[in-house]
């Protein structure tokens, strides 16, 4: 074994010679090359990391090698980049990428992790479980009453452009305009309670599902034995939903689109006639906000018997070209809306689907529409631009759709996505729901059954005929227990299936209750 050795080296301060405290050892690696290998303090994890380093060359010269020992020695980040590349060059949009290469990194460099080795479910797992537990309490000053943008995003821990939007989606308090613009106290307050709050599972969800994405690639490109992920399981974001989208009754969308069309101001590029026709298109279709960004005039077919409007799957969401019947009326206001525009010029060009909510908001205040709708669930709604989304599933099932019709009008693969999503009920249409119910009291005046005593009163002892009945049932229960069920009861072929089901029970269960195979019953 190679003898274990403390190098010395000089103090730049004060000239002294010193030895380390770190034992080295000279090993030759299995290209013949000898390195000076950095070991433990301790002189005897010190031995033995040499046995270890030396039973690896050994085994790397008779071919029984890790594979993976080279992308083991790489820093995670460097994979981290490979990966990024690798990303770029499927074509994923700019934001997916941006958003998930985010997520990883956060996962790698918050939670510790340097090495592929360090890779492992129990540290991912525990740094998730941080990430939902609440942050500390934090107080302001209370000799500060009014903070300027830049302070109050300082204390926020965001940017300064994320500021007014916050302000105007909660309706909190804000005076002056331009520089002058300065936020009471109580709005801190209220913005600085909300960001205390750890992280939503369904935020988590998005944490854990990149990181599974960037270990199944590592998995791929031989650089991991096996994903460390593949066995750990998503929370249920149904138990702690922290955002969930109002749904807009006729009456509101009908006044939404009027206030747009009547408001002289521009919005992000768009003017009062391009959002109302926009919020028009967004309800019929169903299309997402990026997607509404993406349509030309050529995509539009407004004229003939089945008006509709095209897209294809590079500019899709999930990647597959879409298709949807518009009604006549609106195929009528869009026909005149787009008027003589090229089939190339885009219909509703610029960045305004990056603030699509900021873009709606300002309508909704206009019209006085509220911020917040109670929602199914009893919690708190947000009106936003997804919320013409998911009235329009709503209003496709008012007006008779079925769930197949609405599911391709939505663009889901799956039922219960739009079950979960989009088929929530408020108490008003449970409410609607329950008054449709059929009467099962059949006994008007006392509201009960024939036969059952009302709440408080003791039953009436059975007479001779109740207790003749309750005997022949115990009578007949007890003869199916002993297969000897008698002809009066079952026939031939009753009693032999009594018979075969006996046989084949393991003892007496619920399920193998044998008046429950009687035909009296």
């Amino acid at each position: 074994m190679p003898k274990l050795f403390r190098p010395y080296y000089r103090d730049q301060a004060t000239g002294e010679r010193r030895q380390l405290k770190k034992y080295y050892a000279k090993v030759r690696d299995a290209d013949g090359v000898v390195r000076k290998v950095p070991l433990s303090a301790n002189k005897a994890a010190a031995e033995a990391m040499v046995r270890r380093l030396l039973d690896a060359v050994e085994r790397k010269r008779a071919g029984l090698g890790d594979p993976f020992e080279g992308h083991k020695l790489r820093p995670l980040c460097e994979h981290l980049a490979d990966w990024e590349a690798a990303l770029r060059v499927t074509g994923v949009s700019d934001k997916h990428l941006r958003e998930t290469v985010r997520l990883v990194r956060r996962v790698v460099v918050e939670g510790g992790l340097l090495r592929l080795e360090d890779l492992r479910a129990g540290p991912v797992q525990a740094y998730l479980r941080g990430l939902q537990a609440d942050g500390p309490p934090r107080d302001l000053d209370p000799a500060k009453l009014e903070y300027t943008r830049v302070e109050l995003a300082s204390l926020l821990g965001v940017k300064p452009s994320a500021v007014p939007p916050l302000v105007r989606s909660h309706r909190l308090e804000a005076s002056g305009n331009g520089r002058a613009r300065r936020y009471p106290k109580s709005t801190a307050a209220a913005l600085l309670g909300g960001r205390g709050q750890g992280m939503s599972v369904r935020s988590v969800n998005m944490h854990l599902a990149a990181t599974k994405q960037f270990a199944g690639w590592l998995v791929k490109g031989h650089r991991l034995a096996e994903n460390p992920f593949a066995g750990v399981s998503f929370g249920d974001p149904e138990r702690d939903r922290r955002l969930e989208f109002a749904v807009l009754d006729l009456d509101e969308i009908r006044l939404l689109i009027a206030t747009a069309h009547a408001s002289p101001e521009a919005v992000r590029g768009l003017t009062g006639r391009d959002r109302a026709m926009l919020y028009l298109a967004a309800v019929t279709t169903a299309l997402r906000p990026v997607e509404l960004s993406r349509l030309r005039r050529g995509d539009f077919l407004l004229t003939g018997a089945a008006p509709r409007v095209s897209l294809d799957g590079g500019r899709t969401k999930n990647g597959k070209d879409c298709e949807q019947a518009l009604p006549a009326a609106v195929a009528e206001e869009l026909e005149a809306y787009l008027g003589d525009r090229q089939p190339g010029d885009t219909v509703w060009p610029g960045s305004w689907f990056e603030r699509a909510g900021e873009v709606i908001r300002r309508d909704i205040a206009r019209a006085g529409l509220p911020f917040t709708k109670p929602g199914p669930s009893g919690r708190e709604t947000t009106v936003s631009f997804y919320s013409l989304r998911h009235s329009a599933g709503l209003l496709a099932e008012k007006g008779g759709a079925s769930l197949r019709e609405v599911m391709t009008l939505m663009r889901h693969g799956d039922p219960r996505l739009t079950m979960r999503t989009y088929g929530r009920l408020n108490l008003q249409q449970l409410t609607e729901a329950a008054a449709k119910f059929p009467t099962l009291l059949p006994d008007a005046t006392t509201g009960m059954s024939p036969g059952v005593p009302p709440h408080g009163q003791k039953c009436v002892p059975a007479g001779d005929d109740e207790r003749e009945l309750l005997g022949a049932i115990e009578e007949h229960r007890r003869q199916a227990e002993v297969g000897e069920v008698s002809g009066n009861v079952a026939d031939e072929g009753d009693r032999g299936r009594t018979k075969a089901i006996d046989k084949s029970s393991p003892g007496w269960i619920r399920t193998n209750d044998q008046p429950i195979n009687s035909r009296l019953l």
